[in-house]
């Protein structure tokens, strides 16, 4: 089943399967039904060096995890999601969580609330539908038959004006035209880390 509407809601981390693998669950909603969804992902939750402070192999504090690159959560998050890599590194992905907010997911169930990792992606919505209404591309050539009646009377009726107009000059010689001019009519139109590479598939 796919559903499309979900939302990002919150994250937690923990160990996982049957050999108790380091891991991060990611919970999504459903924002039609308000049902949650979960997918889980293999990250590391212990330092893989000795700091000066702190041992290889000590916990990361609070939810903070690693996900190095190669690995599915990471390709999720910068290739899939197009989420730009945190600036204080791979270990500082808890700091950037929150952009997750601003997706809309979709994805296939895998079984109850559990998703399948491999399906989930950004929403991206159907383009909208071209209008069936549309412009024409030019204007009509040709004019209804009224209007092409209307235009050949207008026509006649300035032809008559014309030659009443030359009469009368031609009768009212040397006499000064006093008459008021006819207005004519406007007809225009507007137109990684190595050992993690087979936990990715226990989740």
């Amino acid at each position: 089943m796919l559903i499309n509407n979900l939302w990002y809601d919150r994250y937690s981390t923990g160990k996982y399967g049957k050999f108790l693998e380091d891991g991060i669950t990611i919970h999504f909603t459903d924002m039609d039904t308000g049902a949650t969804y979960y997918a889980i992902w293999n990250v590391v939750l212990t330092r893989q060096r000795t700091t000066k402070n702190h041992p290889k192999g000590s916990r990361y504090p609070g939810k903070q995890f690693s996900a190095s690159k190669g690995r599915k959560f990471f390709k999720f998050w910068h290739y899939t999601c197009r989420l730009p890599i945190p600036s204080k590194g791979l270990t500082t992905f808890h700091d950037c969580m929150g952009k997750l907010k601003d997706i809309r997911f979709e994805a296939e169930v895998l079984e109850g609330e559990k998703l399948d990792k491999d399906t989930i992606k950004p929403f991206i919505p159907d383009k909208f539908p071209i209008s069936s209404r549309q412009a024409p591309d030019k204007s009509p050539t040709v004019l209804p038959d009224k209007q092409l009646q209307e235009t050949d009377a207008e026509k006649d009726f300035e032809e008559i004006l014309t030659t009443c107009e030359s009469n009368y000059g031609n009768s009212k010689q040397g006499k000064t035209d006093t008459r008021v001019p006819i207005l004519a009519s406007n007809t225009s139109c507007k137109d990684t880390n190595d050992w993690l590479s087979q936990c990715d598939e226990l989740f």
